[in-house]
């Protein structure tokens, strides 16, 4: 069951946004609703630090490590998750996912890529801010670190408070990773 899995405490995140961002790509989120479990690689994420202009909900990027924070951006939600110390603006922003299926190893081409699909993909409401992601229904765990290389982003058009993006190299074949490996992990989880 995805609840056995090891789960990241918010310590993890009380350390500087792009530190945290780069450790988050290649780990899992896990969104159980509904009697349905959820699990997904981080494939990518980006830093932030100070408020930038175009920071609409500033209580949010101010919370405590570990905390949701939705930010609300033309018809999407973006998920943000607050890191360093409460009162610090300090946040990751999770860009992108890989969907894990129990039956099958990743598609690394059927990926969910962009703030407001990562959270229409995990189903996140505004009800969730300024939740924590140790809670029960959402939270972050260990996968298959050590499967993937992760590497700087230079995405164009960044905000000011933009610190640094992170991705998952995504080349490798699936047998480098093997299907073996996925499932177990994927069964693990209970998706």
């Amino acid at each position: 069951m995805a609840e056995n899995m090891k789960k990241i405490e918010s310590g993890f995140f009380a350390r500087k946004s792009d530190v945290v961002a780069r450790e988050l790509v290649g780990r899992s989120i896990i969104r159980k609703l509904e009697g349905k479990t959820l699990v997904s690689l981080v494939s990518e994420a980006w830093s932030f630090e100070g408020l930038g202009k175009r920071t609409t909900n500033k209580q949010g990027i101010v919370g405590a490590p570990g905390q949701v924070y939705l930010m609300p951006s033309r018809t999407a939600i973006l998920f943000n998750i607050a890191t360093e110390r409460k009162g610090v603006p300090s946040c990751v922003m999770i860009r992108g996912l890989i969907p894990l299926d129990k039956d099958a190893a990743p598609d690394l081409k059927n990926r969910v890529d962009g703030p407001g699909r990562v959270s229409t993909y995990l189903k996140l409401g505004m009800e969730m801010d300024g939740g924590f992601v140790t809670d029960s229904g959402l939270w972050v765990a260990d996968a298959f670190l050590s499967l993937f290389k992760v590497t700087p982003l230079k995405p164009d058009n960044t905000p000011e408070n933009f610190v640094g993006a992170w991705g998952l190299v995504t080349e490798l074949s699936i047998g480098d990773i093997t299907l073996d490996a996925m499932k177990k992990f994927a069964k693990k989880a209970g998706c």
